[in-house]
């Protein structure tokens, strides 16, 4: 079975590495058996988890880049995972049709979200203000759904139609989630309004928002990465790195983004 490995850049998002041709890897952290769907920062900076085709989640230490633990909760691929604006919880979401939350100080399980379709799961957010975890039935209604982060249960649909992935900006404003087509729509929760970015060659596979809440970076299966402002629907930057592309999480402090790919 292929190893596949999660590759470190460094992004400085408004200095010249943006817009040098070639962004450095600086360091691989460690590997999975097979593909790796998932990757996120902790809120905090100082942990990565990732998840795969292996049905493991990982929990990483940035800073020694070791691994520190492993999650075996699901039975199937972990398509998913997210950690809460607090760091006290993690998001897993796998092929069984349901989403894991966990208690990280314990590493524990404390309930599931249950889909209503395969692949219901393939995408989960959560709020910046740690109320609400956001998610995507792609079966029947094809529409946001969020959820309570305390007891799991459901607040309310948005009547936004895409496919995941689905993301959540860090000051809570904004919802981008792929469409079919390729294009990302950027939900507007002060005005209900919906923007488009324009269409990508290939779906998108991951989506992750700046701290600033303003750019957002989109990869796809073609190894393509578009840095877009999505303000004015600008794309600031195309990054070609000529490997298919899983998943993508940019760093609480702006300057570094992990990227899941197939070497």
């Amino acid at each position: 079975m292929n190893l596949q490995r999660i590759y470190l850049l460094l992004l400085i998002l408004f200095g010249q590495n943006l817009f040098s041709n070639n962004l450095p890897i600086h360091f691989i952290l460690g590997e999975h058996k097979g593909l790796i769907y998932s990757v996120a920062f902790s809120p905090d900076g100082k942990f990565l988890a990732s998840s795969g085709i292996d049905n493991k989640t990982k929990i990483w230490d940035f800073l020694t880049k070791k691994e520190i633990k492993t999650l075996r909760g699901h039975n199937h691929f972990v398509h998913t995972v997210r950690f809460s604006s607090d760091g006290k919880f993690l998001a897993t979401g796998g092929d069984e049709n349901s989403i894991k939350v966990w208690e990280l100080s314990t590493y524990r399980e404390i309930y599931r979200i249950p889909g209503y379709s395969n692949h219901f799961n393939c995408s989960v957010s959560f709020s910046p203000n740690g109320k609400y975890i956001a998610t995507i039935d792609i079966g029947k209604t094809k529409n946001i759904q969020l959820w309570d982060v305390l007891t799991g249960k459901k607040i309310k649909s948005i009547d936004v139609i895409g496919v995941p992935p689905l993301e959540i900006s860090p000051n809570g404003n904004f919802i981008a989630v792929s469409t079919s087509n390729g294009d990302v729509k950027i939900y507007d929760h002060s005005s209900g309004k919906v923007s488009t970015l324009p269409k990508n060659q290939l779906p998108i596979r991951a989506l992750s928002f700046h701290p600033s809440s303003r750019i957002l970076i989109a990869a796809s299966k073609d190894g393509f990465i578009k840095i877009w402002d999505i303000l004015t629907a600008r794309e600031i930057k195309l990054i070609d790195v000529k490997i298919p592309i899983q998943t993508v999480s940019v760093s609480p402090n702006g300057k570094w983004f992990a990227a899941g790919m197939m070497k």
